[in-house]
């Protein structure tokens, strides 16, 4: 929905973003899930070179693959 919303009503995602927060996709809020089960539901900061880590760890996947 966002890249249709991006695509069709260039401005309007800054509109809904600032009404209601960020919007995220099932998928990305799997992500999302995956990463608080993984710090068990805490709030951790990363560091940069943690971020490039996951960033790393992640660019071994490709969307629809299963493993």
């Amino acid at each position: 929905m966002r890249l249709a919303i991006e695509q069709y009503w260039p401005g309007l995602l800054d509109v809904i973003k600032r009404i209601f927060g960020n919007i995220v996709s099932e998928n990305e809020m799997a992500l999302v899930t995956a990463l608080r089960k993984a710090f068990h539901e805490t709030d951790p900061t990363l560091t940069p070179a943690q971020l490039e880590a996951v960033i790393a760890l992640l660019k071994g996947f490709t969307p629809g693959s299963s493993g």
